[in-house]
């Protein structure tokens, strides 16, 4: 299959769903930007497929404590720890206690 082909079908299969997404993103962040939607939904969308991949890396540096098989302990976790980890406010005031 043709990467045009490929695209042809996601797009058939997956804009709609995709729009929906982006649609509530941006009602639910009024004040971020167009790019800053897009990314956020990018961002989201490939943390899903690398979860769903369930390959086994986690299991390495977590000296398997974590399995990539557990998806719903995997997205449990995500919820706790993305917003605090990639919130900007938060990075900012990290650099600016510690001084970098």
């Amino acid at each position: 299959m043709t990467a045009a082909a490929f695209n042809a079908r996601i797009s058939t299969n997956y804009d709609s769903v995709a729009e929906e997404y982006i649609n509530e993103l941006i009602r639910t962040l009024p004040d971020a930007s167009a790019a800053a939607i897009y990314n956020c939904f990018h961002f989201t969308v490939g943390t899903m497929f690398v979860a769903c991949a369930e390959s086994g890396r986690i299991e390495r540096p977590s000296k398997g404590n974590v399995h990539s098989r557990d998806l719903e302990r995997m997205f449990d976790d995500m919820l706790l720890c993305v917003p605090k980890t990639l919130n900007p406010s938060v990075m900012v005031m990290r650099s600016a206690q510690d001084g970098t």
